[in-house]
């Protein structure tokens, strides 16, 4: 039946710009070459909840431009378990054209399944139905992804799920079962709980499925990573927005008076520091023999200086490559964005990424 609707929701969206639907809504074949996951970019606010930054064709075209060879594309679960169906037809016709629109340009897409805090309370309330939500929740997806090239879009199950993690690792486990006759060929993207920490993940046996990449996310040292994010308590340190610098060397400053940096500063975060996580988890890919790719690290700009920001930034990714691990930014646009304020690429953070500062028109 949501086959159906999607092809009626199709004609219709067809019809209100027929030229330009059919350009973004017809896969092209030759764009296809094999993908080997590299250096990606995370693309919020696009199709979670609050569709606030969607991507034109130009868009999508500077993305690649840029030298990125994919891009993470959270996806909320608001658009999987609307009311209206004729409604949610016409949204996945348009996810549809806009993961085609991706691929044509030769991205591949990690399409990754994001939960608001409501939906995360209640499987966590009830991790026994999380099998059964999450199945079908993948399972409703697959008209959308018929036809696209398995070895192009990955499947990331869950993002950081709020779950202790060895049950959380039990029940990944039952649904990447469960999905693999409906996706046979496609590549699973799995993580461990609750927050995708690389500790976390290299605590868990991997799984008897071979076609799986293990994602972690990083952002340590979060006090400065996340310096000044007003999401946190109003009482958390982080909260702080006085200057914070990395990296932390035997020359900084052991007089500083407030008891949060000081703390900062005797951890003695830097690159060293970094690599001792990094390594831990690329000693684990190594044992297992597994795919792992860390699929979130970034830092908040608004209160960070560019050239702390941007010296983190380079010592990732450096470390990511230098382990064979591929990478995805925490995010094209806001907060922690590769985007300035004034929506062109931050030249700072594309000199460190090792990214195209000079992309072809």
């Amino acid at each position: 039946m949501l086959r159906i609707l999607l092809l009626v929701a199709l004609i219709i969206f067809s019809g209100t710009n027929a030229a330009q639907a059919a350009r973004d809504c017809v896969y092209n074949a030759d764009s296809s070459s094999p993908v080997l996951l590299n250096r990606g970019v995370n693309l919020t606010r696009w199709w979670e909840n609050d569709q606030t930054q969607m991507l034109t064709a130009d868009g999508i075209k500077d993305l690649h431009g840029l030298g990125f060879d994919f891009v993470r594309l959270p996806l909320s679960t608001k658009w999987l378990t609307m009311d209206d169906k004729d409604e949610q037809a016409e949204k996945l016709t348009r996810l549809r054209c806009d993961l085609i629109s991706l691929l044509n340009r030769g991205l591949a897409v990690v399409v990754d399944l994001h939960a608001p805090q409501r939906f995360q309370k209640n499987l966590e309330k009830n991790p026994d139905m999380a099998v059964t939500r999450l199945g079908s929740l993948w399972e409703s997806l697959q008209p959308v992804l018929d036809g696209l090239p398995p070895d192009r879009v990955f499947l990331g199950l869950y993002n950081e799920p709020q779950i202790e993690n060895k049950i959380w690792w039990g029940i990944q486990g039952k649904v990447l079962k469960k999905l693999r006759a409906v996706f046979p060929q496609n590549t699973f993207v799995v993580s461990a709980g609750p927050h995708g920490e690389p500790w976390n993940l290299a605590q868990m046996k991997p799984y008897d499925d071979k076609n799986v990449i293990y994602e972690f996310h990083y952002y340590e040292p979060v006090f400065f990573t996340h310096h000044g994010a007003n999401w946190f308590p109003a009482d958390d340190p982080i909260r702080k927005t006085a200057p914070v610098a990395y990296p932390v060397d035997a020359g900084s400053s052991t007089e500083e008076v407030d008891p949060d940096v000081k703390n900062y500063i005797a951890a003695g975060w830097n690159r060293a520091r970094l690599a001792v996580d990094i390594g831990q988890i690329a000693d684990w890919k190594k044992r297992n023999g597994v795919k792992i790719a860390c699929l979130e690290f970034g830092v908040y700009r608004p209160f960070t200086d560019a050239d702390s920001r941007n010296r983190w930034l380079r010592d990732m990714r450096e470390l990511l490559e230098q382990n064979g691990i591929p990478w995805a930014l925490w995010e094209y646009r806001g907060g922690f964005g590769l985007l300035d304020d004034n929506w062109t690429p931050d030249e700072g953070i594309v000199k460190v990424l090792g990214l195209n500062d000079s992309p072809d028109p």
